[in-house]
């Protein structure tokens, strides 16, 4: 999804930003943040999901899309 689209699905849910992040404990701006993308808390991110009633993985894909890192083996 595109920051445009996380804004339209919260309001399609009954959400302004202000609201939201009144009742998830988090000042609007880190609200406002969390839909560009700009910020990453995985708290914030399941709930904004639920809240929507989607899948984190497909609201904030930037996030779940890259490949991990393969770590070192231990000597």
């Amino acid at each position: 999804m595109t920051p445009l689209d996380r804004k339209h699905a919260l309001e399609k849910a009954g959400y302004t930003q202000k609201r939201w992040a009144k009742e998830h404990g988090v000042v609007p701006m880190s609200a406002c943040c969390l839909i560009q993308g700009k910020m990453v808390s995985n708290r914030l991110m399941k709930a904004f999901s639920r809240t929507i009633g989607k899948h984190r993985t497909e609201v904030f894909p930037e996030y779940f899309l890259t490949p991990r890192k393969q770590q070192r083996p231990k000597l």
